[in-house]
């Protein structure tokens, strides 16, 4: 006979007195085998004993006839294996006889019982750190035939003994712990039948659930401690495509969800899994604002994002990535503050329009948050586009996005279009090197004074129309480092820039560009602006479809300038070609002039 460690069983359950007989049966439970191959033996917590507990309760059965319940006896509790007297109920030579654990008193006087042992996954509880999953840990053994007037049952397990491994993400009591998929798949009752030729656990399908939990008592513990929990699972195959996510609540109501370090392709009976939880984000999608805009008023006018909170409301929204995960919505005083006990924020790959509340009517309330606190737990570095983040109606007074990551952006398409209030903008650490579209991107920031872009990587840009168009109190603007050489339009780039007094474009390559309507429209306080390093084309061939335009290109430039007319350096080529088109110069506030070297 095998003898080896048992799960440390803790059932309370009523049990019938026996009488000495001189029958002998012997039990113990085959051992948990690790789940995944590993070079080295699962050893969890130290050492996973397994031992009978007082109250624990076997049922055994003859091949025909009522079955028989037999309680541990004082002297085996603690032990890996039990004997039992057989009591008056003797074993017969040569008869075949099965047994069970834990023992249902509720059908013990069915025959038919050992066809549908009753299996329950519900009400599994974990007091402390200790293994108290004993209950739910069902057993069974194959026929035996008495011999001698003894029988030896060895039990195999019908479920899985599932170890995960997390920190805790903040001080304090917890409740409940929950597994939780993306479908139904976890059946929570069923039966197995001791007669089958492979006794298999048989779900009953009106239980599956899409989450099964463990209650939690006396569990705390402190920000970044090791904790662990305990759980019985069911055998389940074909978990392969299925989004399985855990979650562990606090004693007020906070859930802190945790992605599992790698997936479950199944459950095997008699298994034993270890899988370390790793603290998942909550994902803001999209169509974020549409959720907060209702709290705005005229005394609440600003957003800020608070991780690792534990505080709750009845107003919530879900996480973007389907987990389960709640940020709670709370106002405080001039903050609509967004609560999430996450480790942080993040977005997905389509930041489009986030923080964008449209264009209002002249019927509709104007919404005016003017600033947004992220916190220093927003993370963007998963963002690919971010069309019209923060643009239009979204009346800002300023912006620190000193946390975003732009590492993997490759839009900013009007990104902040019409922030027409906007002052102060903080774009620091905006990394643009993946970036092929700013068109549009400060359109309309009729506010800013100045916006430090000397640091952007502009190699793989393609469009800058209307880039700064509006931008009428920009003073001052830092282009030296920009590369145009991939650009094909600037079209209306620097339209309505009525404040700029100087424009170093020298480092600027327009071999590509074809549409320059607009670009200086309207620089109303220019002193001067050097073209020198341009290249335009005089579109002659009719059959070509590319088409270059120059189209009010100067116009209004030099208009407000306190020495008119302005010059505007160009080479002695580009002068021809400029003559000839429609650039919308006047000539009463700005010329054209050939530059000499010297110049």
């Amino acid at each position: 006979m095998i003898i080896m460690s048992l799960l440390v069983l803790s059932c309370s359950k009523e049990s019938e007195t026996i009488n000495n007989h001189n029958s002998k049966i012997i039990v113990s439970v085959e051992e948990f085998e690790p789940g995944e191959k590993t070079k080295t033996t699962v050893d969890p917590d130290n050492g996973f004993t397994i031992n009978w507990a007082s109250g624990d309760v076997i049922g055994i059965f003859p091949y025909e006839g009522y079955q028989e319940p037999f309680i541990i006896p004082a002297d085996q509790v603690g032990k890996e294996s039990a004997t039992f007297d057989g009591g008056y109920w003797a074993l017969k030579d040569g008869l075949k006889y099965n047994a069970y654990y834990p023992f249902d008193k509720a059908n013990f006087d069915s025959a038919e019982m050992k066809t549908k042992i009753p299996v329950s996954y519900i009400g599994q509880y974990q007091n402390g750190n200790s293994c108290d999953i004993g209950a739910y840990d069902y057993t069974y053994s194959t026929w035996v035939e008495a011999v001698d007037g003894k029988a030896f049952f060895l039990f195999d397990h019908i479920g899985a003994i599932v170890l995960f491994k997390f920190e805790y993400p903040a001080t304090g009591n917890y409740t409940k712990f929950t597994l939780n998929a993306d479908s139904e798949i976890f059946p929570t009752k069923g039966t197995y039948d001791l007669t089958a030729e492979e006794v298999a656990f048989v779900a009953d399908e009106e239980s599956l659930q899409s989450s099964i939990s463990v209650d939690l008592i006396n569990h705390s513990g402190t920000t970044g401690e090791s904790g662990k929990i305990y759980m019985m699972l069911p055998p389940m195959t074909d978990l392969s495509e299925i989004q399985i996510y855990a979650t562990l609540t606090t004693e007020n109501g906070a859930e802190y969800v945790y992605s599992l370090d790698r997936p479950y392709t199944a459950i095997q009976q008699g298994k034993f899994y270890e899988r370390t939880l790793q603290m998942e984000p909550f994902e803001l999608d999209m169509w974020f604002p549409y959720n907060v805009e209702y709290y705005h008023s005229d005394e609440t006018n600003k957003i800020k994002f608070i991780a690792n909170s534990a505080t709750t409301s009845d107003d919530y929204i879900e996480s973007g990535n389907g987990n389960g995960q709640k940020a709670y919505i709370v106002v405080n005083g001039e903050w609509v503050e967004i609560h999430t006990s996450a480790h942080k924020f993040t977005v997905n790959e389509l930041c489009m329009f986030m923080f964008n509340w449209g264009i209002p009517d002249e019927e509709s309330e104007k919404i005016s948050f003017d600033d947004i606190d992220f916190g220093d737990n927003f993370d963007t570095s998963a963002a690919t586009d971010m069309w019209g983040m923060f643009a239009t109606g979204f009346t800002f007074t300023k912006l620190d996005l000193s946390c975003f990551n732009t590492s993997n952006v490759e839009s900013m398409y009007q990104m902040f279009e019409s922030c027409m209030n906007l002052k102060e903008l903080d774009i620091s650490s905006f990394n643009t090197e993946n970036v092929m579209d700013m068109c549009q991107m400060f359109d309309g920031c009729a506010s800013l004074e100045s916006i430090d872009v000397s640091h952007f990587d502009t190699g793989n840009v393609w469009d800058m129309t209307a880039m700064f168009y509006g931008c009428s109190s920009l003073q001052k603007l830092d282009l030296s480092n920009f590369n145009t050489e991939n650009v094909t339009t600037i079209k209306d780039m620097f339209n309505g820039c009525s404040s700029l007094t100087e424009l170093d474009l020298s480092s600027f390559n327009t071999e590509q560009i074809t549409d320059m309507s607009g670009t200086f429209a309207s620089c109303t306080s220019l002193t001067s602006l050097d073209l020198g390093s341009f290249t335009f084309y005089e579109d002659t061939d009719p059959e070509d479809e590319t088409e270059i335009d120059y189209t009010d290109i100067f116009k209004d430039l030099g208009k407000n300038a306190p020495n008119k007319p302005v010059s505007i350096y160009v080479t002695e080529e580009a002068k021809a070609i400029l003559e000839s088109v429609n650039t919308g110069i006047n000539p009463e506030y700005a010329k054209l002039v050939v530059k000499t070297p010297a110049e």
